[in-house]
Formats: structure tokens, C-alpha cells, sequence
């Protein structure tokens, strides 16, 4: 199961210059209801939930803005060697269905979702 969470990665991630629409296809897409937005490198710049994309439209945000008006900025993130348990505690402590998993320079390496986490 992990292997396909790092395989499918790429299904959830757009760029920083990526469009509200663009995200919200990334997050169609996945199975975690989430677009993480990364650099050139990588390296995780922020977060986008269906929640996000709602909120940025019934505040008059179009579907071609720039994803980087909704995205979270500093999201809750995991370190690779966080165990199953912790991940999941802080994914409960800050009610959370999902948490990107980066190493020490910030960039993605996989993505944990709960439903998958609580399966084990």
C-alpha cells in the first residue's frame, strides 16, 4: 500500500504557478482529497483541500487563479521517520484526513492518508 501512495504521488502535485481548476483536478484525482503544491525541487510549498478551493470561491476567487491564493502555507507535515502510531496521532490531534510526509530540506517524499493508516 505504501508503494502506491509514492508511485501515485505525482497525482497530487502541481506547481506553484498552477491554477485553482488545475488543483482542484490533482485533488479529483487522488485518493487523499488533497493537491500539494511543490517547487522545481520538490520541496512542499503548501497544501489545497476541496475544503480550501470552496471557501476561496464563495469569497469571489475564480477557478483561474493562481492556486498560491488558497493554498495553506505551512501545513501540518510528518518526518520519514515518524512511526505509523505518530503519524496518526497528529493527523487525530489536528483533525486531519491526510499529511504530507517530507525530509529534513523540506522536500515530498510520500503522502499518508488516514483511512489507509487506520486499515492497517
Amino acid at each position: 500500500m505504501r508503494g502506491d501512495r509514492v508511485k501515485n504521488l505525482d497525482t497530487y502535485k502541481v506547481g506553484i504557478d498552477a491554477t485553482i481548476h488545475e488543483a482542484l483536478k490533482a485533488i479529483n484525482e487522488g485518493v487523499g482529497n488533497i493537491a500539494l503544491v511543490v517547487d522545481g525541487d520538490q520541496k512542499l510549498l503548501g497544501t489545497v483541500t476541496d475544503g480550501d478551493v470552496r471557501r476561496g470561491l464563495l469569497s469571489g476567487i475564480d477557478m483561474q487563479s493562481p492556486v498560491s491564493m488558497i493554498m495553506k502555507v505551512d501545513p501540518v507535515k510528518a518526518k520519514p521517520d515518524h512511526d505509523r502510531q505518530f503519524i496518526l496521532s497528529i493527523m487525530k490531534q489536528n483533525l486531519l484526513r491526510q499529511i504530507p510526509v517530507v525530509d529534513a530540506a523540506g522536500r515530498l517524499l510520500r503522502l499518508e492518508v488516514l483511512d489507509e493508516l487506520e486499515g492497517f
